[in-house]
């Protein structure tokens, strides 16, 4: 799939699915959270992303600022990436700004793990090959 550079982060373009429609948009593959999916709290809002979907948990995470977030861990009915598409997918959904102050989700490694990424920055492409931890639990479903 297409590399995207948004002030110089590299990004992907990813569609939610629920009640039959799909919402797309722009995540940064971020490898230093533990987390599967967190999104933007006015991405989130604009589509209504929590409404109606399962909530797991609420939290409050703080930057190393010491800033506070509060936060909804949802789960996802359908989440696609490129042509692969995956079932119950935990997400955060900010309750605040993102430290960014841009409108950018995040990837983390609690989904990443489940496939071999390949960068080809000399061609803008990301290459996403699923592997044997495709059918392991989220954490935050365990």
């Amino acid at each position: 799939m297409p590399l995207q550079f948004i002030r110089s982060f590299v990004c992907i373009k990813v569609s939610f699915k629920k009640d039959s429609k799909e919402y797309s948009g722009d995540f940064m593959l971020d490898t230093g959270s533990d987390q599967a999916v967190i999104v933007d709290s006015v991405w989130a809002s604009r589509w209504d992303l929590p409404g109606g979907l399962r909530l797991l948990r609420t939290s409050v995470l703080k930057d190393p600022r010491g800033a506070r977030y509060e936060t909804r861990v949802v789960v996802a009915p359908k989440l696609r990436i490129g042509r692969f598409e995956l079932d119950s997918v935990p997400t955060m959904v900010l309750g605040s700004l993102n430290p960014t102050r841009m409108e950018l989700n995040f990837l983390g490694n609690d989904l990443l793990k489940r496939f071999n990424i390949i960068l080809d920055l000399q061609h803008d492409y990301l290459y996403f090959k699923p592997n044997k931890l495709m059918g392991v639990r989220y954490k935050e479903l365990s």
